[in-house]
């Protein structure tokens, strides 16, 4: 369960952070990342008028998707699994919106995990090794050498765009009913895929410099009350090896009255990330 947890935590909010410091980089050209996972190749050709206008109705679209709530509480399956690791977790997902995500992690029924996320605090704990983590998003950001934003977290969780769409400058195609979106800095290639009902498809955010890469697949969405809500996510951080975090919805109750118990246990371990 460990590695679960950290495997959840990394790629849902380090590795979300560190790739928001570059988004204000200048663009440079990288087609290889684009053959890879085969998304779009669009050469040196420029998007037509037609096109950039398409783009704008479906970057609209997309923030116009029906978000409103107040409370989430969400009964998840998780598996996480990688060449060597492969373990099936369940996990209590609540959130207030804007303000408080907190995500229960259980094995066989029984909480081995906890993580707390708020705009000014990332913390988890796990019992079994008895270690635990807490610090704030400043913390985090130093360690990065970058800012970080606790609504992309949210976001990533309800199938809005990591990033914003409507203020980056995207190169675009629109091919077989997708809006095909990417952005190339000094640092990273950056692919956002727009379904044709203008639905987060896949993010895909890849450093320059390495192999490492994180993927978003959302694979299928649900409607909860009129409100869009992914129904199974899969999470692909790939660096030497892939490991693979598969999160499957299966009840999601909207606008429940919910608590956030959290208190990391006595005598845990804090684990330092210096």
């Amino acid at each position: 369960m460990k590695k679960a947890v950290l495997f959840f935590i990394l790629s849902t909010v380090l590795f979300s952070c560190k790739s928001k410091k570059n988004l204000t980089d200048n663009a440079s050209t990288n087609d290889s990342l684009f053959k890879e996972i085969i998304i779009i190749n669009d050469g040196d050709r420029a998007p037509s008028k037609k096109e950039n206008l398409t783009y704008l109705k479906a970057v609209n679209d997309h923030y116009a998707l029906n978000k409103n709530f107040n409370t989430l509480q969400i009964n998840a399956d998780i598996e996480f699994k990688n060449k060597s690791f492969n373990e099936s977790l369940s996990a209590d997902i609540r959130i207030q919106k804007d303000e408080t995500i907190l995500i229960s992690i259980k094995k066989f029924g029984f909480t081995g995990a906890k993580i707390l996320i708020t705009p000014k605090r990332v913390s988890y704990y796990e019992i079994l090794n008895g270690t635990f983590y807490d610090g704030d998003f400043e913390f985090i950001s130093n360690f990065l050498g970058t800012n970080l934003d606790y609504n992309q977290i949210e976001n990533l969780l309800l199938g809005t765009s990591v990033f914003n769409l409507a203020e980056e400058e995207l190169t675009t195609k629109v091919e077989d009913g997708l809006y095909k979106l990417y952005k190339n800095t000094n640092d990273l290639s950056l692919v956002f895929v727009l379904d044709g009902l203008a639905r987060m498809k896949q993010e895909v955010i890849q450093q320059k410099d390495s192999n490492d890469k994180l993927v978003i697949d959302y694979l299928s969405y649900q409607n909860k009350n009129d409100v869009l809500l992914p129904l199974n996510l899969l999470i692909r951080a790939i660096q030497k090896d892939e490991t693979n975090l598969n999160i499957n919805y299966k009840k999601i109750d909207l606008n429940p009255n919910i608590s956030f118990p959290y208190k990391i246990p006595n005598g845990s371990k804090e684990i330092n990330f210096n």
